[in-house]
C-alpha cells in the first residue's frame, strides 16, 4: 500500500468515525481539499525567508503592520497600492480623532 492510500484511508477512517465521509462522498457539498487556504498562505510562504532580515525587532514590526494593511486592502476589494498612496499622501493633514476613516475597511479615495 503506497502512501496515497494510506492517506486515503486515515480521511475515510477519520471522518466515517463522525459519520461525514458518506456524506462528502453522496452529496459532494464540501470541498475534499484545501487548494483555496493554500493558495492564500503562498505569499506568506514565499516571503518567509526575507522576514527573517527586517533587520531589527523594530523593523519586524513596521514589515507587520504594512503586510496588515495590505492584505487587509485585498480582502475588502481595495487595491493596495492605490490604497497606501492615497493614505500616505493623507495622513499628516488627516484629524487624529478620525483615524478609523483611513483603515481600509472604511477607506475612500480623496
Amino acid at each position: 500500500m503506497d502512501f496515497s492510500e494510506h492517506r486515503v484511508l486515515f480521511f475515510r477512517n477519520f471522518f466515517d468515525s463522525f459519520g461525514l465521509f458518506s456524506q462528502l462522498i453522496e452529496h459532494g457539498i464540501l470541498e475534499a481539499d484545501n487548494n483555496i487556504s493554500e493558495r492564500a498562505m503562498k505569499p506568506v510562504t514565499l516571503s518567509r525567508k526575507n522576514w527573517l532580515f527586517a533587520g531589527s525587532e523594530r523593523g519586524g514590526r513596521a514589515a507587520a503592520v504594512a503586510f496588515s494593511l495590505i492584505e487587509t486592502a485585498r480582502l475588502n476589494g481595495v487595491e493596495p497600492y492605490a490604497y497606501l498612496r492615497d493614505v500616505l499622501q493623507r495622513i499628516n493633514g488627516h484629524r487624529q480623532d478620525r483615524l478609523e476613516e483611513l483603515l481600509p475597511m472604511n477607506w475612500r479615495p480623496a
